[in-house]
């Protein structure tokens, strides 16, 4: 049996975005090295690690949201639980300058198209729909995971 890896990516702010939170980390599972593949058909973890600067509030508006960006195209794909105060690990109403943990798993479509190269777009939106955080990170579809080659 295979246990699943995570990795430390690298991802960058949205452009023309003003976040309310410092994002300190970003874990994909998963992940053995970058691009990390999305399988098609099996679930993907993310675990963002940051610091609001303001209080988020439990609401209806408090949501997460997740976008594939290819060039110009940005595409809003499913979620398993878009609520971010509820089964993502977070405590709200979230404090400032108390740095928080969140973990969110979705299933890649199996009607993803293998072979694309992508950003995911990751983002948090508080009470008043005001951004607390978006990032990027650049991955790639693929149809079934890909053995390691280990130079061997």
């Amino acid at each position: 049996m295979q246990l699943a890896t995570s990795k430390k990516v690298v991802f960058q702010n949205c452009p023309g975005v003003t976040p309310k939170s410092w994002v300190q980390a970003v874990d994909i599972s998963p992940c053995k090295r970058e691009p990390c593949p999305y399988i098609r058909g099996k679930n993907l973890t993310y675990t963002i690690t940051f610091t609001p600067n303001e209080v988020v509030e439990d609401s209806e508006n408090t949501h997460l949201q997740f976008f594939a960006v290819v060039g110009a195209i940005k595409k809003q794909m499913p979620m398993g639980n878009p609520v971010a105060c509820k089964d993502h690990g977070l405590s709200c109403p979230l404090k400032p300058n108390i740095t928080v943990t969140l973990t969110s798993t979705s299933l890649v479509p199996k009607s993803s198209p293998p072979g694309i190269y992508f950003k995911a777009q990751l983002d948090m939106l508080d009470q008043k729909k005001k951004m607390v955080f978006c990032i990027r990170t650049y991955d790639v579809v693929r149809l079934e995971e890909e053995e390691e080659d280990d130079g061997y």
